[in-house]
């Protein structure tokens, strides 16, 4: 016999239910719908307007036979390792720094997480004068008397990359220092008091114990950053626009340039099914491994 609690129940979860059902519509016709169109028009000669002929694998042999495509991607691949890695310690470093004890501790945090709280296109603007040789850092130095880096960060085509990531990790170290944080402050006082306790110095502690705990956080932090590297355009087009020549492109902005500008929605489109289909392969197995362990979490009560 079901109970009046019981019924109650029942009526919260359908309740819930309909309350989250418009959200999941719309997610589902937003982000599945189009991702679904993108595929279908990626098999068909579409220009400007849409057009259903279908040419079978012909706008991927022109992409993959495209060098700007090429190039672009092995871009925003260099661009990825380069500043998931280096924003990725920095933000630990900092999180380290902060969890140690640091004075003014709120200043700073706020400080490092300002930059992350601006556009792209604000922190392209930024950056572009900071390395500009005329009025930049190196005008700066040369003030002040001393050595100029003599770089040109944004017009050669060897040093761009390395400026544009510069710019990605002090856009994004802020949140990877707090998510960090977070783990660092989760951790048991009692370790640490143990470890004083018993001599054992503090990069030990690190090793061994805090840095295995915080995978979670690290993944965390990760996913995030690499959902920027996806979807890198704007600090693009505000630092360099894809220049010197193509030296700085980058798939996002191939595919706005081809499905704008050169009115070839069926070839963006096929840029587009690429660039989701290689997120889903990286993403895919990480959120298969979470599942498995919260699976396992959830099966042993822990």
């Amino acid at each position: 016999m079901t109970t009046g609690a019981g019924r109650r129940g029942v009526r919260s979860r359908w309740i819930a239910q309909a309350a989250i059902l418009p959200g999941m519509l719309l997610l589902f016709g937003g982000l599945v719908g189009s991702a679904a169109y993108s595929l279908v028009i990626s098999f068909t000669d579409t220009g400007l307007m849409p057009s259903f002929t279908f040419v079978g694998l012909e706008q991927y042999r022109e992409l993959f036979g495209n060098t700007r495509w090429l190039r672009a991607t092995g871009n925003v691949a260099a661009y990825g390792i380069i500043s998931v890695v280096a924003t990725t310690a920095l933000g630990t470093s900092l999180a380290v720094a902060l969890d140690r004890g640091v004075r003014h501790e709120g200043i700073v945090r706020a400080l490092v997480l300002y930059p992350f709280a601006t556009s792209f296109i604000v922190t392209g603007v930024v950056w572009r004068w900071a390395l500009d040789p005329t009025f930049g850092i190196d005008s700066l130095l040369r003030s002040a008397g001393l050595p100029a880096t003599g770089i040109r960060w944004l017009s050669d085509p060897h040093t761009v990359i390395y400026a544009l990531a510069l710019a990605g990790v002090w856009h994004s170290a802020g949140v990877v220092m707090l998510i960090v944080l977070a783990g660092l402050r989760s951790i048991d006082p009692d370790i640490w008091r143990a470890a004083r306790v018993d001599g054992i110095p503090s990069w030990r502690v690190y090793v061994s114990i805090v840095f295995p705990s915080l995978g979670p956080f690290w993944v965390t932090s990760m996913m995030i950053l690499s959902v920027g590297v996806v979807k890198l355009h704007d600090l693009v087009v505000s630092m360099t626009n894809g220049g010197p020549g193509f030296a700085s492109d980058v798939p996002a902005r191939f595919i706005m340039d081809y499905l704008f500008e050169r009115q070839s929605a069926g070839l963006a489109s096929a840029g587009v099914v690429v660039m989701l289909s290689t997120v889903a392969i990286v993403v895919s197995p990480l959120l298969f491994m979470r599942s498995l362990k919260s699976a396992g979490r959830r099966r042993f009560g822990r």
